[in-house]
């Protein structure tokens, strides 16, 4: 869970940044930590309620194609900046793998 926090946080940074350059950049930021932020809180979710490798797997691909979908959404309804976009999704989602998250998720 402190790993979609740390997302969040991570998108708002972006946003704020990227606020310097348009607010168009901003929002598209802010859109995509949306949608990354609904889709790995939902799975987030899931994990405490099973820890079976057949529900994690269909969890996972739940998340994913949640993700598609939104993203889908997004570029039907509103043409958001690739730059803020996809700078902001990527960075969240390298929550995921940056070394200093496992600080988060320790107990002390």
């Amino acid at each position: 869970m402190r790993v979609v926090v740390a997302q969040g946080a991570i998108v708002l940074v972006c946003s704020l940044i990227l606020l310097t350059i348009s607010v168009h950049e901003a929002l598209s930021a802010l859109a995509a930590g949306l949608i990354c932020v609904a889709a790995n809180g939902a799975y987030v979710f899931g994990l405490v309620r099973t820890l079976n490798p057949q529900g994690l797997l269909v969890m996972w691909v739940g998340r994913s194609l949640l993700m598609a979908l939104l993203m889908g959404a997004t570029f039907l309804w509103w043409s958001p900046s690739a730059l803020g976009f996809f700078g902001a999704f990527v960075l969240a989602q390298a929550a995921f793998v940056w070394p200093g998250s496992e600080s988060f998720d320790r107990k002390k």
